[in-house]
């Protein structure tokens, strides 16, 4: 009887083996999303489809590699193993200015925007429904597992789970009196001691954005505002309804149009601008840049005695919907510089036009005719 129940524990430990993973719920497989690579791997500006197709490629595959090595252990343990895969096999060198992916599965290139972009590709295709962290000034990736979530600092081997080592970390600074600059110093987890609540959730569609808004802030670095606001353009067309975010954009167009302003390079300030208001529209800080662009340039034309193009400036201001009450504004404090410009240049036909503008937005007739009579003074002296 003994040897009979010793034969068959074998089989009984098998089938127990069985049921107990049977119990566990299993993460269903997603297939790769090549376009969500595609607006990741075009994040600097690349529009050549081959050099797209290639580094799409060379991404996926790794993904690929990562998931199909996969084990079979349960949700936890293989998330878990899929972080200590990724940091052993894909990832090489900490670098700051890293953020492209294909430099990552080049050169194991990383930082954080590269880093968690991939985890997110590798997370998502495993099942665990990855979402971006965005903090101040970096990013993390959270999965799910069940009804658990999972937080990863994506720059670290030891950044798995690291909600409990926050907290562990926490009270370590409280009881030791720690400097908490130094403590970030040394270990990057610990910054989410320090940024406790200060982080909003970020979908991977949208942290192609993020993306590109790093891109842009390194081109404004660069000192190349033309491409930096193009960036910040783009990446507020993938951030929408991430508000906190969408303002990251909107504070590198006021650092461009600042630098522009300083450069004294009022063309290229006006056409922050206009790119500023087509991401923003109406709100009133973005319209207040673009005017004051504005009257730069209309001052400078008709300082130079172009009035004609002066006038075509403030007419393209005019033509912009929902900005109606700025125009007046502007155009009470620029119409008589057109008409001055133009009547000193025999311009009548623009200078007319400039004294009925300026009648339609002076509220006061007595100044509205006080223009108009000038003009016609100069007219009979001329």
């Amino acid at each position: 009887m003994i040897n009979s129940i010793q034969l068959r524990m074998p089989g009984l430990l098998a089938c127990l083996a069985l049921l107990c993973l049977a119990a566990i719920p299993s993460l269903a497989m997603s297939p790769i999303d090549d376009e969500l690579i595609r607006s990741y791997v075009s994040a600097d500006g690349e529009t050549s489809e081959d050099a797209i197709d290639a580094r799409l490629t060379a991404v996926r595959q790794t993904v690929e590699s990562i998931v199909r090595s996969r084990d079979d252990a349960p949700g936890y343990r293989r998330a878990r193993s899929i972080h200590n895969r990724i940091q052993h096999r894909v990832f090489r060198h900490y670098n700051e200015e890293a953020d492209s992916l294909e430099g990552l599965v080049e050169y194991g290139m990383y930082n954080c925007v590269s880093s968690t972009l991939f985890y997110g590709l590798v997370y998502r295709q495993m099942g665990y429904r990855p979402e971006i962290l965005a903090f101040p000034g970096h990013l993390m990736v959270r999965i799910h597992i069940g009804d658990r979530a999972v937080d990863i600092e994506t720059t670290s081997r030891d950044g798995f789970d690291v909600g409990w080592f926050a907290e562990r970390w926490g009270r370590k600074l409280n009881r030791q009196q720690v400097d908490p600059l130094r403590a970030r110093r040394r270990d990057p987890i610990a910054r989410l001691q320090q940024t406790e609540g200060m982080y909003w959730q970020v979908p991977l569609e949208a942290a192609a954005g993020l993306a590109r808004l790093n891109v842009a802030w390194d081109a404004i670095d660069r000192g190349d505002l033309e491409r930096a606001t193009a960036g910040a353009a783009d990446a507020a067309s993938f951030m929408s309804d991430i508000v906190r975010q969408t303002e990251g954009v909107q504070r590198l167009f006021e650092r461009a149009h600042r630098i522009a302003f300083e450069r004294g390079d009022f063309d290229l300030a006006y056409r922050i601008g206009i790119r500023e208001w087509e991401t923003f529209g109406s709100r009133t800080s973005t319209v207040d840049r673009l005017l004051v662009a504005g009257v730069k340039r209309i001052e400078d034309h008709c300082n130079r005695d172009k009035p004609r193009e002066a006038m075509h400036i403030l007419q393209e201001l005019m033509a912009l919907p929902s900005i109606e009450e700025s125009v007046d504004r502007l155009g009470r404090q620029v119409l008589p510089l057109i008409v001055a410009s133009a009547a000193r240049n025999g311009e009548w036909s623009v200078a007319d036009r400039g004294v009925r503008l300026y009648s339609d937005a002076e509220l006061d007739p007595v100044e509205s005719r006080r223009l108009s009579d000038w003009l016609e003074m100069r007219r009979d002296h001329r």
